[in-house]
């Protein structure tokens, strides 16, 4: 499970547009929004991003794949892409980014509570990876009421988005900590990484076994 905060404005056009295209070809509903949701998904800097912090980590070792860019195409039966809020949520015209905290406002709480709570009773035995501070506390939040094993949480990545550039390159040792600016906070990321390294390897005994794609398999 990846959850983002919400859907983006731009994120939601281009889903619904690609939804639009597939009806306009005679897609079925059900079809068409399967098709809606992985034009939607992460591209570009930001997908490279995941996998690359995913695969460092171990989740794709623990999947059972050679790397979690596998999720995005033949693989794509191993992983669920969802947001703490369900629906695009704006502030003041741009894209929510957490503050106000989700659980602070009584729409977000709401929206947070009735539309990603059921989801996690669904599925909560699968890996949570939150994206961002907001998601990270929402989520905890939800494992604190025993709705979620806390073990299942993989937080502390940071956030994939370009912005993160350095932090992303320091978490995976492709820069060294003399080199990185002032924004950065390296004893941080060092305690998020050999924790969530630990977790994985401490998750490693129950790992699902990894399905097969071949119909024969």
């Amino acid at each position: 499970m990846i959850v983002g905060i919400t859907p983006g404005l731009q994120q939601a056009l281009n889903a619904l547009s690609a939804y639009q295209s597939a009806r306009r070809r005679g897609e079925a509903h059900e079809v068409a929004l399967a098709s809606a949701k992985v034009f939607a998904r992460f591209s570009g800097p930001m997908r490279a991003n995941l996998v690359a912090l995913l695969d460092g980590i171990g989740v794709a070792a623990f999947l059972g794949i050679d790397s979690c860019a596998r999720l995005f195409a033949e693989r794509s039966d191993l992983v669920h892409f969802t947001s703490a809020l369900r629906f695009p949520v704006t502030l003041g015209g741009k894209n929510y980014g957490g503050t106000p905290d989700i659980l602070a406002t009584e729409y977000t709480r709401r929206e947070f509570e009735e539309g990603f709570l059921p989801e996690v009773e669904t599925l909560r035995d699968a890996l949570w990876v939150p994206l961002g501070p907001a998601v990270t506390a929402a989520i905890a939040s939800v494992a604190r009421r025993g709705v979620l094993e806390a073990r299942h949480v993989l937080a502390g990545l940071p956030h994939p988005s370009g912005a993160n550039a350095e932090r992303i390159a320091y978490f995976l040792g492709r820069k060294a900590r003399e080199n990185l600016s002032s924004k950065v906070d390296p004893a941080r990321l060092d305690t998020a990484r050999s924790a969530l390294l630990g977790q994985i390897a401490a998750l490693a005994p129950h790992r699902p076994a990894s399905r097969s794609t071949d119909p024969a398999g």
